[in-house]
C-alpha cells in the first residue's frame, strides 16, 4: 500500500468510511485508526525520494509541472500485441491517487495507453483539484540520514558511488541512512593528469620536473616501457644516459587511496638528444 510511503512508514488500512452518526448526532460508528510502523522513516524518506526524481526525469514526468513534493510509480503489463493494464500511483504527504486503465476481462487496450501516459494524466488532474488553492505540506526530513554529493563521473561511467571532494564541482546529491554514507573520498579527479613538466639535460644527466595536484604521483618508463621511476618513493629523478644519442621517456600519472591505484593517461614526452651540452625542453605535452 503507498498510503505508507506518505504516512512517514506506518501502514492503517484503508477504508471509505470514518464514522457513521445517527440524526441526533451519536456515533454509530467511528474508524479504527490503528497505525504499525512497518518501514523506517528514513527508508521511507530515501524512497519519496527516489520516486519523486520519477516524476522530474522518469515515466511519471507528466506530473514535473506540480508546484509540491508529488511522488509517482507508473506501471504496464502487456504483451508484444497488445497491453491490457496500465497504472500510475502517485502521492503527496497527504494524499495518495491511484489510477488503472483496463479492461475487466483481460482484453487488450490501446497499445498507445501506458501507466505514463493517460494515468499520469488523470492522476495530475486529480491533484489539481485537491490542491486548486493551497499546496499539500512537505516531507519531513528525519534526523537519522544525510544528503550527500557523490562523484558524478564515476557514477555514470561505471556505477559506483564514492563521496565527492571539494574540489570537484559537479555532483550528485543522494540521500543516506547515517552510518551507511559512501566515506571513501576520491583524490583531486578521476583520472589524474600532468599538467606541465621541464626536462633539463646536462651533459649525460637528463632530470625531470612535473606540475601536478597535491595527492597524484607519477611514474616514468623508458621507451620500452620498462619502469625508471616512481614519485610515491622518491622526490626526484635523474636518469644517467651511458652515450650520446636521442633517449625517450614516458610519463604516467597516479592516484593511490585506501590500498587503490587510479591511473592516468600515459604520456610520450619529446626525445632528449644528449650531446653532453645544457637543453631545456619545457613543451606542454598537450601542445605536442
Amino acid at each position: 500500500c503507498y498510503s505508507v510511503f506518505s504516512n512517514d512508514g506506518k501502514f492503517t488500512r484503508s477504508k471509505f468510511i470514518n464514522k457513521i452518526e445517527n440524526s441526533q448526532g451519536k456515533v454509530l460508528y467511528s474508524r479504527n485508526n490503528y497505525k504499525k510502523q512497518v518501514f523506517s522513516d528514513d527508508t521511507t524518506f530515501i524512497i519519496n525520494d527516489i520516486l519523486n526524481e520519477t516524476t522530474k526525469t522518469g515515466t511519471a514526468k507528466k506530473l514535473s509541472s506540480l508546484p509540491y513534493f508529488v511522488c509517482a510509480k507508473t506501471g504496464t503489463n502487456g504483451n508484444k500485441e497488445k497491453n491490457t493494464d496500465a497504472y500510475c500511483v502517485a502521492y503527496t504527504s497527504e494524499h495518495t491517487v491511484v489510477v488503472w486503465i483496463g479492461n475487466k476481462d483481460g482484453s487488450g487496450i490501446s497499445s498507445q495507453i501506458s501507466g505514463g501516459t493517460f494515468p499520469t494524466m488523470m492522476a495530475k488532474s486529480v491533484f489539481e483539484y485537491l490542491y486548486h488553492d493551497r499546496k499539500p505540506k512537505d516531507f519531513t526530513v528525519p534526523k537519522s540520514i544525510v544528503e550527500v554529493k557523490i562523484n558524478k563521473e564515476l557514477y555514470d561511467n561505471d556505477c559506483k558511488i564514492y563521496k565527492n571532494t571539494l574540489e570537484e564541482k559537479e555532483g550528485l546529491s543522494f540521500w543516506f541512512k547515517k552510518g551507511f554514507e559512501p566515506e571513501e573520498m576520491t583524490i583531486s579527479k578521476t583520472q589524474p593528469i600532468i599538467k606541465s613538466y621541464k626536462i633539463t639535460c646536462n651533459s649525460f644527466n637528463i632530470m625531470f620536473d612535473f606540475e601536478i595536484d597535491d595527492g597524484v604521483f607519477y611514474k616514468i618508463y623508458d621507451e620500452n616501457e620498462n619502469e625508471l621511476f616512481d614519485s610515491r618513493f622518491d622526490e626526484n629523478f635523474i636518469y644517467t644516459a651511458n652515450k650520446k644519442g636521442e633517449y625517450t621517456f614516458i610519463a604516467e600519472p597516479y592516484v593511490f587511496d585506501k590500498g587503490k591505484f587510479i591511473f592516468g593517461e600515459k604520456i610520450k614526452l619529446p626525445s632528449v638528444k644528449v650531446e653532453g651540452n645544457d637543453e631545456i625542453l619545457d613543451t606542454p605535452w598537450w601542445e605536442e
